[in-house]
Order: C-alpha cells, then sequence, then structure tokens
C-alpha cells in the first residue's frame, strides 16, 4: 500500500515511468520504511508518518525541501 502511495507521487512529480519503481524503492529504503512497505499510510505511527511526508519530499530530486515543525 506504502509502495503504491509513493509511486503516486513519483509520477506527480515527473519521475519518469521508467525510473518509478527504482526510485520509490531507493526512497522508501533511504527513510527506513522497508519494512512498512506493505501497509497502508493510516496504520503507520506519528513518526514513520513524518518520515514518509519527507521521504515524498525527497521524491523526484527536490532541490530544497522546508521542514517546519
Amino acid at each position: 500500500m506504502l509502495f503504491y502511495l509513493t509511486e503516486i507521487y513519483a509520477a506527480l512529480k515527473s519521475v519518469p515511468s521508467a525510473d518509478v519503481q527504482r526510485v520509490v524503492r531507493e526512497m522508501i529504503e533511504s527513510v527506513g520504511l522497508t519494512e512498512k512497505v506493505h501497509v497502508a499510510s493510516g496504520a503507520l505511527s506519528g513518526g514513520m508518518k513524518r518520515k514518509l511526508s519527507v521521504g515524498i519530499a525527497l521524491i523526484g530530486d527536490s532541490k530544497i525541501v522546508f521542514l517546519v515543525s
């Protein structure tokens, strides 16, 4: 479930369709969500949701990401 959600964001951020799955896998690994890849985003803890938000922000080679608490 989480994997499909991040695939949608990658497509919205103009990641080439041939690269979407690779980019999403790399993002999930980089933010430490590999064990949660088949979990619905609503079932994640608060900290895991923040990790997911950061990962989504970084998809598509974002040049600047503002982290506001």
